[in-house]
């Protein structure tokens, strides 16, 4: 061999050797790219599934919180249609009370009045004979009233029927019916 073979065979392996090492650096680049973008496709593909777990629990947690409070409303609701049902048999069993239960009942509100004052009294037409026979200390009056009584002095008038007494005490009725039937 010439010595021209050997400088172009020297040339020739000395290129193949550093073409060997930049396709090998190439190699480890290519692997290092790769490697690392495989790290951030996890650490997003991490974040991307945390991101929507968190989404889902918050999701999850406002329909609970939504259900909580239909399904409260939804007792409440019950709870009051019992009460009023409820109400509805007091005012009953007020408007059918015997006479000597309307009486006492009678007799207990006259006694907080102010005695100095002359008091007119309608009662049912049921009451009336058995309240006339009790002497009470007002004028009672033939004209009839359908439940509970009136009380008259001058200008001021008293309700005192049943569904007015009721009404007017209806938030305390409701509290205490409630706290009776219901746990809280």
């Amino acid at each position: 061999m010439s010595n021209l073979d050997n400088i172009l065979e020297k040339i020739h392996a000395d290129a193949e050797n550093e073409a060997k090492v930049i396709l090998d650096q190439a190699n480890r680049e290519k692997e290092a790219i790769l490697a690392e973008k495989k790290k951030q496709g996890e650490e997003d593909y991490r974040r991307i599934i945390n991101k929507a777990e968190e989404e889902a629990k918050v999701a999850y947690e406002k329909i609970k919180s939504k259900n909580n409070l239909k399904s409260r409303d939804q007792i409440l609701s019950k709870e009051e249609e019992v009460v009023e049902v409820v109400l509805g048999q007091v005012k009953d069993q007020l408007k059918n009370m015997d006479s000597q239960s309307f009486i006492g009942y009678l007799k207990k509100t006259l006694g907080q009045l102010d005695d100095s004052q002359a008091y007119s009294l309608k009662v049912p037409e049921k009451y009336y004979s058995e309240v006339q026979k009790e002497n009470l200390p007002v004028k009672l009056l033939e004209e009839s009233i359908d439940e509970g009584f009136v009380l008259s002095s001058g200008n001021i008038i008293y309700n005192g029927s049943f569904d007015n007494l009721i009404e007017s005490k209806k938030d305390e009725l409701e509290k205490m019916i409630s706290d009776q039937l219901f746990e809280r």
